[in-house]
């Protein structure tokens, strides 16, 4: 009964170990974190969205974000019209929401200083056409 007792304690622990450790290896997670962690709020990025939608938004465009806010997009004074071009905390936030629908397919890089998405590409169904997305961000640049 004792070696009963005591393989079944030794089992929960490694059990619960592995579950501690498959939720603090979570990406997501880690790279909000690190995002979170450097307190960037001003910096500029260039956006290319894959998608089936209008052709300027596609890009890529040169984002410019200051205090959290967009205020240019390509150069030119930002004013949210048809396009709602994301910041890093957005993008963050997309990443939560589509994921919580449980897609098909999900596959998210970050970068590994700054731990913002580099790659997000997300398909809710092989059985729907064109719903797919897929945003890059490359030529990101913190500001001062």
């Amino acid at each position: 009964m004792r070696k009963f007792a005591l393989f079944f304690l030794l089992g929960f622990f490694f059990l619960q170990c592995e579950k501690e450790n498959a939720m603090a290896e979570n990406p997501y997670d880690q790279n909000l974190k690190k995002w979170m962690d450097h307190e960037i709020d001003s910096y500029v990025f260039d956006l290319t969205v894959v998608c089936f939608c209008h052709t300027e938004f596609v890009g890529p465009n040169r984002i410019k974000v200051l205090n959290g806010e967009i205020t240019e997009v390509n150069g030119l004074a930002y004013q949210e019209s048809n396009f709602a071009y994301p910041t890093i905390d957005e993008l963050f936030q997309f990443i939560e929401g589509q994921t919580a629908l449980n897609p098909q397919v999900v596959q998210i890089t970050y970068h590994s200083i700054y731990g913002y998405p580099t790659r997000i590409y997300i398909d809710q169904s092989d059985l729907i056409a064109d719903e797919e997305m897929d945003y890059s961000v490359t030529h990101f640049v913190p500001l001062p």
